[in-house]
């Protein structure tokens, strides 16, 4: 009788990947993973996070944050969990979220992300089963495709304006809450083709302060290539080089249906409803039709792919 079980397919849902996430799979060398280290793990057709916390115990859980959908391995390991530096939700290494710092916190205990049981033995990191499982306060005001958004850190506010369709108007303050130091700074994404974008930024800046400006050019800069920063192996030192982790890690073409908005991104629900507006009025659906943002969906890529995406 000829043997004709799909032993080729190792997905969560072959007959085959079930039977191997039964079995203890060693996944990575114990001293290839330090204390406070992450890195990310594709193991049996799934992308998951490997990373020890502070205890020296290693932990593996989903490879994204359920907020964005970002990268998760590039975040900062605290004590026994992960968490995300694009909005700094935190997770334990159950894949249970924590801590989310812009959020009520009834929302944390409502979001979980994979995990797998994980246990070390003779110098290599085994796993087994990983299940799925089910920053500052901000407002924004729409203003026909404009949006005003307000975001509050300690007492101080800091506006931000987004300027249909893709310049971003940054208030920022060389001493924050001093109005004497305030300067503009101008951000507009400009897609190269359909997976690249280029940004092209200008700040105006009073004469008076040029001098401090250059004193602190070093938070723009990024000197890390994309390799180091994608794979954790160097952590970002500047406000460009984590923009780009952020960004480049929610994929090329980002499959938005996984994400878990929170009361944080009023901003960025607010600015999918005008770009849906916007595109409705070029091009009216039919009814019945798919929305806009579902004509063209595709997965996100795997890491390693150094294009700027969707934020």
């Amino acid at each position: 009788m000829p043997y004709s079980l799909p032993v080729t397919q190792v997905g969560p849902e072959s007959p085959s990947g079930k039977l191997l996430r039964q079995a203890w799979q060693p996944v990575a060398t114990s001293r290839s993973l330090g204390p406070g280290d992450a890195q990310p793990l594709r193991i049996l057709g799934e992308e998951f996070t490997l990373y020890r916390g502070e205890s020296g115990r290693a932990y593996v859980v989903g490879a994204r944050c359920a907020h964005r959908y970002t990268w998760l391995h590039t975040g900062r390991v605290e004590a026994d969990c992960i968490r995300c530096f694009y909005h700094g939700w935190k997770y334990d290494g159950s894949g249970q979220c924590v801590e989310q710092p812009a959020e009520k916190e009834t929302f944390a205990s409502k979001i979980r992300i994979p995990a797998a049981a994980v246990q070390e033995y003779a110098g290599l990191v085994f796993a087994s089963e990983p299940q799925w499982r089910v920053v500052p306060e901000v407002r924004a005001i729409r203003t026909g495709l404009d949006i005003e958004v307000t975001a509050v850190r300690e007492g101080v506010e800091r506006k931000t304006y987004y300027r249909f369709p893709n310049l971003m108007h940054i208030t920022m303050f060389l001493d924050p809450g001093d109005p004497a130091t305030e300067c503009h700074h101008f951000l507009w994404h400009v897609p190269i083709d359909d997976l690249n974008s280029m940004f092209v930024s200008s700040t105006a800046v009073p004469d008076s302060l040029l001098p401090r400006l250059k004193e602190t050019r070093g938070g723009r800069t990024m000197t890390a290539s994309a390799e180091e920063l994608m794979s954790a192996t160097r952590r970002p030192e500047s406000v460009t080089e984590e923009d780009y982790v952020a960004i480049v890690g929610q994929g090329a073409i980002a499959d938005r249906s996984n994400e878990r908005l929170g009361r944080s991104d009023v901003a960025v629900i607010e600015l999918r409803k005008a770009w849906s507006e916007a595109i409705e009025r070029l091009e009216p659906r039919s009814p019945g039709s798919p929305a806009s943002d579902e004509r063209d969906r595709r997965p996100a890529v795997r890491p390693g792919r150094a294009s700027a995406g969707q934020g």
